[in-house]
């Protein structure tokens, strides 16, 4: 029996957090003979170890015959993953090819920052009121998150807006 990093698939490719990642294998008879029920053992691994070990049956297998396998985890934090999947199978002819690795990264999401404020004009009480001028302010928004930000409202208050500002 026989998987590969070439023949295996992480869905969605740049997952988020709350998402639930699809780890799918084909799994290979390259032998010269049936096989009989294997193991096929996924481990979702950070930098800290294992997270999730799923073990799933590779039914038997007929002379270059494949199968496709997949299981399912539900990612809860950035960062970046080893997902590894194993065959167990006593009669296996060639041990080399019975262990695959992909790395996959969790996509972090936007993260909007305002720098470099600038405020023209004087900030009074009741400023773009009553025929008072209104000051200007300008700043650049800039997202440093992973993902788009779209359709953001800036909206700009005299004082902590839970506070009653306005």
């Amino acid at each position: 029996l026989a998987v590969s990093a070439e023949r295996m698939k992480i869905e969605p490719a740049s997952p988020r957090v709350g998402d639930t990642v699809t780890v799918t294998a084909e799994v290979m008879n390259a032998g010269g003979m049936a096989t009989e029920t294997a193991l096929l053992t996924v481990t979702i691994s950070d930098g800290n170890g294992p997270l999730n070990v799923q073990t799933i049956e590779v039914p038997p297998l007929s002379i270059g015959e494949g199968t496709i396998l997949s299981v399912k985890w539900p990612v809860t934090a950035f960062g970046e993953y080893e997902a590894k999947i194993e065959i167990s199978y006593d009669s296996d002819q060639v041990a080399e090819n019975n262990a695959a690795l992909r790395v996959f990264r969790t996509t972090a999401p936007a993260d909007l920052t305002i720098t470099d404020p600038v405020i023209a004009g004087e900030l009074v009480s009741g400023s773009g009121r009553d025929g008072n001028p209104a000051p200007t302010i300008t700043a650049i928004l800039r997202n440093v998150g992973g993902l788009e930000a779209r359709n953001v409202i800036v909206g700009c208050y005299d004082g902590d807006p839970a506070a009653g500002g306005t």
